[in-house]
């Protein structure tokens, strides 16, 4: 788009000198004198930039006020340069707040527009330069919460599914506080809540839980926030769904297990999903007239939530007499610890006080956050916790072990943004409950 020294009359190089060395007296007079139009392209640059652009560009405040100023017309403030850059999509790029307050408030420049390399807004940018304020700025001037990124393969990402991506809470505040629609799916049927599980962004979360996000949402593929948390082995975020009223026995659509998180989480092999579950009262009737989750979690050989089954229902010990006195399933059979423990249960009765505890169990819904509540002995009530079973350092926060690009392409270039997808079929059995108690997830 350049062009040589002579396409430029001799005003305008003298307009645009004034302009690069920041002359404003030199500016004003040139402008009134030789009746240089304020939005006169630099031809010799190769984005056919404005003087207000190279304002803008620069961060030079006070020049794109004087241009803004000019009598008898100003620059014009939505003007665009050959990429479709204009001055508030530079405010947006650099997170400067003054100069948006200056293109906005004081010029009423257009905030929902879209530049044509990128396929976003400025409210978008704002987003990925992580800039609470200015988000809060550009909404206060009209720009659209929910007008996603546009072009070919760009996953159609709401402003709030971004802002998730990058791990910014306020600037989910700032747009669930603008009624932004929770329930926006992209091209694939993901919300945000989806995205927030999948990278692990606890905090965001709670919010978007608190805020009444459907937890229920379903992909196109099948895909429910809770098939995403057991799938991502996340028995952190499972309780949080669970805590805010999830539906433990809703029908999975994923359908990769029973029918149920509970099937999906032992077909997966998630033994600490499973007991999350289960301790917290989830249904162990299947819903089809199939094997029992005991007998499943024996061929899975997953020892901690056959010994949580058998405590909190203690027939299973009859189930496991029946249908495996002549051998244990081979999953089993390296485990001697839990083989010796289920024979031992199997041939003869649980005490009383393993009974008295299955009886409390099962009275009180949700069980974890109402045990605590009876007029109880500390020791009997750390007794009847499970705790034993139920280990609470699964629920620590664990950090996304492939994380989102923070060095996104807006932050150098024009480039497409390309961030991770929401990955449910990599499984992620490890536990490593690592050092860090500053969020536990108590």
């Amino acid at each position: 788009m350049g062009g040589s020294k002579h396409n430029l009359s001799t005003s305008s190089i003298k307009f645009f000198d004034a302009v690069y060395s920041q002359n404003l007296p030199a500016l004003r007079a040139i402008v009134k004198r030789e009746k240089v139009a304020p939005d006169t392209v630099d031809t010799r640059t190769d984005n056919a930039s404005t003087a207000l652009l190279y304002a803008a560009e620069n961060r030079l405040i006070d020049l794109a006020r004087a241009l803004l100023k000019l009598k008898p017309v100003g620059a014009d403030v939505n003007k665009e340069d050959s990429f479709g850059r204009r001055p508030i999509w530079w405010a947006a790029q650099y997170g400067d707040v003054g100069l948006a307050e200056l293109l906005i408030k004081e010029y009423k420049c257009e905030v929902d527009y879209m530049d044509r390399t990128t396929g976003c807004t400025p409210l978008y940018r704002a987003i990925v330069t992580e800039s609470p304020e200015l988000c809060t700025l550009l909404i206060h001037g009209g720009a659209d919460v929910n007008l996603r990124r546009l072009g070919f393969g760009t996953g159609a990402e709401s402003p709030l599914i971004k802002a998730v991506q990058l791990d910014n809470l306020p600037i989910c505040q700032v747009l669930v506080n603008s009624l932004c629609n929770l329930s926006y799916q992209t091209e694939e049927g993901f919300t945000a809540l989806h995205y927030a599980i999948a990278y692990r962004r606890y905090s965001i979360v709670e919010f978007l839980l608190e805020n009444k996000i459907n937890m229920h949402a379903t992909s196109h593929g099948g895909i429910t926030p809770m098939c995403v948390a057991i799938t991502h082995s996340n028995p952190a975020m499972v309780r949080y769904l669970i805590m805010h009223g999830y539906n433990m026995n809703k029908v999975s659509p994923m359908k990769v297990g029973e029918d149920t998180p509970l099937g999906d989480a032992i077909s997966l092999h998630n033994q600490e999903c499973a007991l999350a579950l289960v301790h917290w009262g989830c249904s162990l009737r299947p819903r089809k007239e199939r094997s029992s989750y005991f007998e499943l979690a024996a061929e899975a050989g997953l020892g901690k939530l056959l010994q949580l089954l058998v405590y909190v229902k203690p027939f299973y010990a009859n189930e496991w007499k029946c249908k495996y006195q002549k051998g244990a399933p081979l999953a089993l059979q390296t485990k001697s610890g839990i083989l010796q423990w289920l024979r031992s249960v199997s041939s003869s009765p649980l005490p009383l006080k393993e009974l008295s505890r299955a009886a409390i169990f099962n009275a009180l819904k949700y069980f974890p956050s109402r045990y605590v509540k009876l007029p109880l002995p500390r020791k009997l009530l750390e007794y009847i916790s499970f705790h034993d079973i139920v280990d609470q350092r699964m629920y620590r926060h664990q950090p996304l072990k492939v994380e989102c690009p923070m060095d996104c392409s807006f932050h150098h270039s024009t480039t497409e943004i390309q961030c991770p997808d929401v990955e449910v079929s990599d499984l992620d059995g490890e536990t490593d409950y690592g050092s860090d108690d500053s969020n536990n997830g108590q």
